[in-house]
């Protein structure tokens, strides 16, 4: 039985971009959850909701300078509700998602944070993946989602490889599956 967690993409466009059906965005999300979940090897069943903005360079170099003390524009922030757990506390839980302890607001879902994405800088960056624009922010929309789930490229080359190899599983299938 393959299960899908329903998932809630928020998408707020702030730029007026040409941005790709929000259908790719749900479709991203859901796979990126079949997936983490089956890596985690848990057993959580439950509703999920993020935010994606899309906001221009002047916005993004803002909350960069705000949130990590870069004063530069980049492609992406995100920012999660859930703090990352320790490996030894991920293998004792059952209900842990990616690298999570997921907890439900009032309503039975799971709140995961938002993503912020600056479509201009991200088309710059798009030919070094080879992907046209609109792949290119699916891309990176799935390279938050599991910056939300707790995953972390910055913290080792392990980390690093582990969250390269998730990001492009889910991209080859979540492209698959639209």
């Amino acid at each position: 039985m393959i299960f899908r967690m329903p998932i809630n993409v928020e998408i707020l466009d702030h730029t007026r971009s040409a941005l790709p059906p929000k259908r790719f965005f749900i479709a991203a999300a859901a796979e990126t959850l079949r997936i983490v979940r089956r890596e985690s090897r848990s057993n959580a069943r439950w509703e999920a909701s993020l935010t994606v903005s899309f906001v221009n360079s002047r916005s993004i170099r803002a909350m960069n300078r705000r949130a990590r003390g870069i004063d530069a524009a980049t492609d992406i922030l995100s920012f999660p509700i859930h703090e990352p757990l320790s490996a030894s506390a991920s293998r004792r839980r059952f209900s842990v998602l990616g690298k999570i302890d997921p907890r439900r607001d009032p309503a039975g879902v799971v709140r995961l944070g938002e993503i912020v994405i600056a479509p201009v800088k991200a088309a710059k960056g798009a030919g070094e993946f080879g992907h046209d624009a609109g792949e290119h922010l699916i891309f990176l929309f799935i390279h938050g989602l599991l910056h939300l789930l707790g995953y972390d490229h910055e913290t080792s080359a392990q980390d690093a490889r582990k969250m390269a190899s998730l990001q492009d599983d889910i991209f080859s299938r979540a492209a698959r599956s639209v």
